[in-house]
């Protein structure tokens, strides 16, 4: 594949598979450094950034169907300096250490870190929008760093390699060469995905859980504006956000009990050592946040991210490549009351069993060429069986080690300046909000964060609340 760098195009380019319900966008990742770093360093290996990998300088244009991307020179990047400690701006990281919990602990309201804090000054939304911006920001003990790229052309995994490049030159190491996705040149990737026959459905017509279309989109806009407007007037209730930390032993001991469950059926035995610890935080999220409602035969729906980066062509270790390779499959539980009822190994099970299923060649094919045969139309969330109001998503970025990146390089006392938290965020336009929603990441202690919005009755299910 050509890198960014030799690439002889000018102008823009285009891919051929991607997901067309991001392309609007934005992913911002906010991440905290346990040290005060130097700003003009940082400024400066921002600009180091963008020019070895030029995509990140570059743009979208909305006036382009597909959309397509540019290659620039632009470095956005903006500091500010604020006068308040570590343990002021982000009081629940510093409760956490000091409560050293053994089960779920959930923060109030109140204690909630506003994305604000790391995303000031964003680019405004235009037609023609940049990829990637740097928000710094110094506060006494601590440094701030607010990640923004676009979602269309990144996900968590390719956020994450953006991080690391940037931290890899802070500390005067060398980064890997950009190339261009594989299919800027060749065919769409679900040609690559190894499928024996005919798939039963057409791929081109329809994808569980998908909407193509003007109408369909508006209708599922309207809806969800409706809800958000009956929600300010006090007509229903308001989503609201909360944080959650689970320590990597109650997670493990959890996983430990449902695999022994799980073991004693001779049906699921032979599937109990795939079952992840991701399908157990899962589990949990569902089991709390519908354990109030009231029990019907009613299907629930949920989507659930699946990466298809394993069908990439392989890269040699020099190279690297930026792209989005998560879609949200539709997972169905046969009914509200057997959610209620099953176990939480159960769930994990059914969790687990429908990841398998999603990652089957046939599968992985039809979902491709679902999204690749749309790229240009409208394309949401819903159709039939699907009901909106009690759907939830949930979305994982514990697979990337933020956590273990330091900016020792730009330390102004010579610590390791390491990274300590994460706090994703793909804000939806106007402000609407999905609600049962879970975004998870690690900590570098093997525990993870939950970053998840519900509605009071929901937050009803979970473990009593404190204050940082």
């Amino acid at each position: 594949m050509a890198s960014v760098n030799t690439h002889g195009q000018s102008g823009s380019f285009t891919i051929k598979t991607n997901y067309p319900v991001v392309q609007d966008l934005v992913l911002y990742f906010g991440i905290v450094v346990d040290d005060v770093l130097d700003t003009s360093l940082l400024k400066q290996k921002a600009e180091e950034l963008v020019h070895h990998w030029p995509i990140l300088g570059g743009s979208m244009s909305k006036k382009t169907k597909p959309y397509s991307f540019s290659i620039g020179k632009t470095v956005d990047v903006r500091s500010r300096i604020l006068n308040r400690t570590g343990r002021e701006a982000l009081p629940i990281i510093y409760s956490c250490d000091s409560r050293q919990p053994s089960s779920p602990l959930v923060f109030s309201a109140k204690s909630s870190i506003p994305d604000s804090l790391f995303h000031f000054d964003a680019p405004s939304k235009r037609a023609s929008e940049p990829i990637f911006a740097l928000r710094i920001t110094s506060l006494q003990d601590v440094t701030l760093l607010g990640f923004r790229c676009l979602h269309y052309i990144v996900d968590s995994q390719g956020m994450f390699d953006i991080v690391k490049a940037y931290s890899a030159l802070i500390s005067g190491n060398p980064i890997p060469t950009l190339v261009f996705p594989w299919d800027e040149r060749h065919d769409p990737m679900s040609k690559l995905v190894p499928v024996a026959g005919t798939p039963s459905q057409d791929p081109v017509l329809g994808l569980d859980g998908y909407q193509v279309g003007m109408i369909p989109t508006l209708l599922t806009a309207s809806y969800m504006l409706w809800k958000w407007i009956k929600g300010g007037l006090g007509i229903t209730e308001t989503p609201e956000v909360r944080y959650i930390y689970i320590p990597q032993e109650w997670v493990n001991d959890i996983r430990k009990h449902a695999i022994k469950e799980l073991a004693e059926n001779d049906e699921t035995r032979t599937i109990v050592a795939d079952l992840t610890k991701q399908d157990i935080l899962t589990a949990w999220f569902l089991k709390c946040s519908y354990r109030n409602l009231t029990p019907d035969s009613r299907p629930i729906s949920f989507y659930y991210s699946i990466n298809w980066r394993f069908a990439l062509p392989p890269l040699s270790n020099s190279d690297i490549c930026l792209r989005h390779t998560v879609y949200a499959r539709l997972i169905q539980f046969n009914s509200l009351q057997n959610l209620q009822q099953e176990s939480l190994a159960k769930n994990a099970l059914t969790l687990r069993q429908a990841v398998i299923k999603a990652r089957e060649p046939s599968e992985m094919y039809r979902s491709l060429k679902f999204f690749e045969s749309n790229l240009t139309n409208l394309v949401t969330m819903g159709g039939p069986g699907v009901e909106l109001n009690r759907t939830s998503i949930f979305s994982s970025s514990t697979a990337m080690p933020f956590c273990e990146l330091d900016f020792r390089g730009a330390s102004t006392t010579g610590s390791e300046a390491k990274v300590v938290y994460v706090q994703p965020w793909a804000p939806i336009p106007m402000g609407i909000q999905f609600a049962p929603f879970c975004i998870s990441t690690k900590d570098g202690k093997g525990g993870y964060w939950l970053k998840m919005t519900n509605v009071p009755r929901a937050w009803k299910g979970f473990p009593a609340e404190v204050d940082a």
